[in-house]
């Protein structure tokens, strides 16, 4: 992998909040910010949280069916 290409990533990381990049002298220094995996970690949960329901109401609706037969 090329320089320019791990620069472009760090770089999409930076955007989106999980990266800071410090200088120090000539060389730049970055490293994870945690309060940026946050907002990820809010978002993977409430996903976890909509897809247990469902399942949940799906394990219902296949109990009630086989009750049924």
């Amino acid at each position: 992998m090329s320089l320019p290409a791990v620069h472009q990533h760090l770089q999409v990381l930076e955007e989106a909040g999980l990266l800071e990049w410090e200088k120090r002298g000539r060389t730049r220094w970055c490293r994870v910010d945690a309060k940026g995996l946050g907002a990820a970690e809010q978002w993977l949960h409430e996903r976890r949280e909509l897809w247990e329901k469902r399942l949940d109401a799906l394990g219902a609706h296949l109990s009630r069916e086989d009750e049924r037969s």
